[in-house]
């Protein structure tokens, strides 16, 4: 019991007593200069770091600008191969269609001269140009074929 009654009157006491002491300080001419060097420093390296930021900023800006320049440089790319592309394929699709009108009209003309000589006929049913429905032999050399429309 008397050890709780003397903590109570020790911490009573410890509330009493100032934790810190005041005292004069004197707050000279020096003292201000320096504190004016520190904030004219301070208001340098702030303005240091904004002209950092800004030149920065204006960096970046730069580089949006160059990847818009590439993205517009890529679609105008694609767009020009799908063009060529197609105007290419237009003049090989009408080239071909060209050869297979000649190609056409050259077998309409070995079909008639097939009709006429039998060397031609067996050649081009050989190579399967001429399909033959049936035979027939007229005065024992003359092989007439019936074509295929």
């Amino acid at each position: 019991m008397k050890k709780i009654l003397f903590l109570m009157v020790e911490v009573s006491a410890g509330f009493n007593m100032p934790l810190y002491q005041y005292q004069n300080v004197s707050f000279t001419q020096q003292d201000s200069d320096r504190i004016r060097r520190l904030e004219e420093g301070q208001k340098a390296i702030n303005e240091r770091i904004d002209e950092g930021f800004k030149s920065a900023n204006q960096r970046i800006d730069d580089l949006e600008q160059l990847v818009y320049i590439v993205l517009t440089g890529m679609f105008v790319l694609v767009g020009f191969n799908f063009w060529e592309r197609r105007t290419t394929l237009a003049s090989v699709v009408q080239k071909g269609k060209e050869l297979e009108e000649r190609e056409d009209k050259i077998e309409k003309i070995l079909k008639k001269l097939a009709t006429k000589n039998s060397r031609i006929a067996e050649v081009l049913k050989h190579i399967g140009l001429l399909r033959a429905k049936y035979l027939k032999a007229i005065n024992n050399s003359t092989l007439v074929f019936v074509l295929n429309p």
